[in-house]
Order: structure tokens, then C-alpha cells, then sequence
């Protein structure tokens, strides 16, 4: 498989930087930085993806790849970049993403005409209450890929434990669940600790007592072998753990150099890059697949 981190951001940066003009209203700075920073981020994802199909069963290569994001929608942008990009290699796909009911997004133009596009099917959920494994519009067992990405730091333990026990389940045999979030060990966090800061926007934010009845922001993070541990616990197979850097949001002159300057240098620490991707497979035979 001769396919690239970089060569797979510069294909999707236009579609990335698209969502953040068009959905998100950025000004042409902003546009730049999460653009491209974003789809670094989504290029690693796609490489996992690409891993699976490269490996696929002779007999499973001409049915759709099912693709569950139970991870949420966000902006779009993760799931408009991933559908076109699998589309662009003639790959089909039965993509449905899970997601909060009231979205205020689902009233944007752009937003909503990339879901109609690309044939994104929504299903809502809402991962603070007991997720029902018994719904016809996402079926247990059926899912060749399942997303769980940029939402465990949002959630309390018992609902990250509950949505990860969700996700194994609506793995089809010899599945894959990837699974990014905010490492707890990147180089910076371990700046701030040792510094005796353990606090503070850049780490947590939404975590007050107000935020409980709304969505919370950063309120938990997770390293990559205690990841790893919780999903060998559910039986799940680990394939890769890796973290990475994508990059940030815009920023002064001084504060991009030293971002920089951080990123460039957490490669030479064990696990200390900015965020952690994780893929486990389903601990069943590979070959076997459910009947749609």
C-alpha cells in the first residue's frame, strides 16, 4: 500500500479547508491552520482504513465497506474528507454517523448538501444515557469499520465504558475500531506537569458544574497502553498504537514556534506525540463476515 500521511493530508486539505470556510464561517488565517491541521489528522485514520481493505477476503471485495462513526459528526469535516477520499479510489461504501439530535449544523446549506452528496446517513444517540444495541438503522455485528474519534475526552468513564462496549459490539467479525483522542503523554502535557500545571484551558475546558446538563469539553484523557489495556479487556485484538502530531489552530509568531518546536521534538520521546490513534480488531476469525 504506497500511500503517505502527507500525500493523503494534500488531497483531503481542500476539502478540510472547505468545511472550515463554509460550515464554520473561519476567517482566511483560521481557514489555513485547522485546514490543514485537520486533514493531517484525517490521514491517518484513512491509512488505517486502507490497511483493512488492502487486507479484505477475496470473497468480501465486491460488497460495500460498512463504516460506522459513533464518535459524532463534529463540522463535517473528518467524514466529508473520508467518504470523498474513498470515493475518489472507486471504493463504495455504507457510511452512517452517529450523532446528537440537535445538531445546530443539520441547518447549514453547505453542511447538509455534503450529507445528501456523499450519502452520509445520520442516526442519533446520545452516549450520557444507556446505548440500545436493538436498532434497526445501526445493527450489531455488521460493521466492517467502526469510528471512535475526538470523543473520549468528552465523556465520563462509565459513558466511555459503555460506548466502547457499544462500538466491539456492532463490530462485524475480523472488524476494525479506531479510536484517536488527546494523549495524555504528549510532550507538552508532560512540560506543563513537571512545571506543576495540571490545569488550565489548554487542557480542560467545559468541566464546570454548569456544563453537566450540556456537552463537556476536555474533562478526561488517556495514554496509549492504558487504551490499550481497556480494550483488550472487551476482547478486542490490537493491531496499532501510535500517537501523532497534526498541528493547531492559528497562533501568535511565538507561540507556532514553540508549538513547533514541541511537535518536532515529542518524536524522540515514547509515546509523546499530541494525539493517540489506536486500531483493534474484533478477536474472530478474519475471514468470517455476518450476512448484511
Amino acid at each position: 500500500m504506497n500511500v503517505s500521511v502527507k500525500s493523503l493530508s494534500a488531497e483531503m486539505i481542500f476539502m478540510s479547508r472547505l468545511v472550515e470556510k463554509e460550515v464554520q464561517g473561519h476567517d482566511s488565517k483560521t481557514i489555513a491552520a485547522w485546514g490543514k491541521a485537520n486533514a493531517r489528522r484525517h490521514a491517518f485514520i484513512l491509512i488505517e482504513i486502507l490497511k483493512l481493505i488492502s487486507n479484505r477476503p477475496e470473497s468480501c471485495s465486491e460488497k460495500p465497506l460498512r463504516i460506522l462513526n459513533a464518535g459524532g459528526i463534529g463540522n463535517g469535516s473528518q467524514d466529508f474528507c473520508l467518504v470523498d477520499a474513498l470515493k475518489n479510489r472507486g471504493i463504495t461504501n455504507d457510511w452512517t454517523v452517529m450523532d446528537l439530535a440537535n445538531n445546530p449544523l443539520l441547518n447549514n446549506d453547505f453542511f447538509a448538501g455534503k450529507l445528501k452528496e456523499l450519502s452520509i446517513t445520520l442516526s442519533h444517540v446520545d452516549y450520557t444515557q444507556e446505548l440500545d444495541l436493538v436498532r434497526n438503522d445501526v445493527p450489531a455485528g455488521s460493521w466492517d469499520v467502526v469510528l471512535f474519534t475526538e470523543i473520549a475526552e468528552h465523556l465520563d468513564y462509565s459513558a466511555f465504558l459503555k460506548a466502547l462496549k457499544f462500538c466491539k459490539d456492532s463490530l462485524a467479525p475480523g472488524g476494525i475500531l479506531i479510536i484517536t483522542t488527546p494523549n495524555l503523554l504528549y510532550l507538552r502535557n508532560r512540560i506543563m506537569f513537571f512545571c506543576g500545571v495540571a490545569d488550565g484551558p489548554s487542557l480542560f475546558f467545559k468541566d464546570r458544574i454548569e456544563d453537566i446538563d450540556t456537552y463537556f469539553g476536555h474533562i478526561i484523557y488517556y495514554d496509549p497502553k492504558r487504551l490499550s489495556r481497556i480494550l483488550n479487556s472487551l476482547g478486542l485484538s490490537v493491531l496499532t498504537v501510535k500517537t501523532f502530531c497534526y498541528g493547531h489552530g492559528p497562533l501568535s509568531r511565538l507561540k507556532r514556534w514553540i508549538a513547533s518546536l514541541i511537535n518536532a521534538v515529542s518524536s524522540v520521546f515514547s509515546y509523546g506525540g499530541q494525539n493517540i490513534i489506536i486500531t483493534a480488531r474484533n478477536n474472530v476469525d478474519i475471514h468470517a463476515r455476518l450476512d448484511d
